[in-house]
């Protein structure tokens, strides 16, 4: 869809089942489409994400660990949107992350 100034970003539901298929193991939800079709459309993204087995990262606080080939990777998403963590987010936190990792990547749409 677009308006007059904006591209709005809807996929079926179905095509996360795809990205599960395809070996897509977790995206980043923090970026400038993701909430196009406000909390509903980032919920029912959640939703699908989940029942399809597709991890995610990208919310205000949310990390996620996975294990790739024995080892332990931390994944943050952050944006400069209300919908994800802010760039600045790990300095706010009041007390440091609980997370032992080898590795993080981070995945930052300004």
């Amino acid at each position: 869809t677009t308006g007059k100034n904006c591209f709005a970003f809807q996929a079926p539901a179905a095509n996360a089942t795809t990205l599960r298929r395809a070996g897509v193991d977790l995206v980043n939800l923090a970026n400038n489409h993701a909430f196009d079709y406000g909390p509903l459309g980032y919920g029912g993204t959640r939703r699908a994400l989940t029942a399809a087995r597709v991890g995610f990262t990208g919310a205000p606080g949310e990390i996620r660990v996975v294990t790739v080939v024995g080892q332990k990777v931390a994944l943050l998403g952050f944006a400069s949107y209300r919908w994800s963590s802010p760039i600045n987010w790990a300095r706010k936190r009041s007390k440091p992350a609980t997370v032992t990792v080898r590795s993080v990547v981070t995945s930052c749409q300004p």
